[in-house]
């Protein structure tokens, strides 16, 4: 375990300055979307009235921190796996159980853990949405599991794809319009049958509208959460696999 803290230690150094200034932005963001959804309340969107800002906020907040995993863990591992990145040393060195896969995961979520608190303890303070501490550590263990996911997908795409332009091309019409249609804006159950039946079944709607029902309910959905707790695992499992396939080529 030892080995683990050092590589992320030896690997924070370079980019500690640049992780404070993504800290940074994300209070910054925080504070301008409290701002915007409260400029917006009493006003509509889609057609659909905008006042109900604890049933917004905890979904935006949501999809946002599922974005960043997936985006973070996409330039993490290709700063680990690159033409000079640790992996070619690991690999030089012929080391055969080499804890590399954790200490990237590892290094990716305290990241995001830190992201997670400042955006959604910032926003949700100047909202003033009703919750309470245990309500809120429910909330975040729906966006720790439902993230992780995220994270190992991030992993698997950049094991796969090396062009920044297809990784873009993948956030914004695919990963994005999947958060866009499971609820965080437009409740799902207004949609027409086969469509409220197919975004029932996506990842993305367990995890925003789980996560939305513990925060303000404080309800857990364990439909949702074993949902989510499997399709972490198999995400897992499977960037795991493939990371040590390309470590032992």
């Amino acid at each position: 375990m030892n080995s683990v803290w050092i590589l992320i230690r030896e690997r924070s150094k370079p980019h500690f300055r640049r992780r404070l200034w993504g800290i940074l932005f994300s209070s910054v963001a925080a504070v301008v979307l409290a701002v915007v959804l409260n400029s917006m309340s009493g006003q509509s969107v889609e057609g659909h009235p905008v006042n109900d800002l604890s049933r917004l906020a905890p979904g935006i907040v949501t999809m946002i921190l599922g974005v960043l995993a997936f985006c973070l863990s996409l330039l993490e591992t290709g700063q680990w796996c690159g033409s000079s990145g640790v992996c070619d040393q690991v690999r030089s060195s012929a080391i055969q159980d080499h804890p590399l896969f954790l200490a990237m995961t590892l290094r990716i979520w305290l990241v995001m853990m830190l992201h997670f608190l400042f955006l959604s303890v910032i926003l949700f303070t100047m909202l003033e949405i009703p919750m309470s501490f245990l309500s809120f550590l429910g909330y975040g263990l729906f966006v720790f599991v439902g993230n992780y996911a995220f994270l190992q997908l991030g992993v698997l795409v950049a094991l796969f794809i090396s062009s920044p332009e297809q990784k873009i091309n993948l956030i914004f019409l695919c990963l994005l319009p999947l958060f866009f249609i499971s609820g965080v804006f437009h409740p799902v159950y207004e949609l027409p049958g086969f469509w409220r039946q197919l975004v029932g079944v996506l990842p993305t709607t367990a995890l925003v509208e789980g996560a939305r029902e513990m925060l303000i309910h404080f309800h857990m959905n364990l439909w949702y959460f074993l949902y989510l707790v499997l399709w972490a695992a198999f995400m897992h499992l499977m960037a795991y696999f493939f990371f040590q396939r390309k470590l032992n080529l």
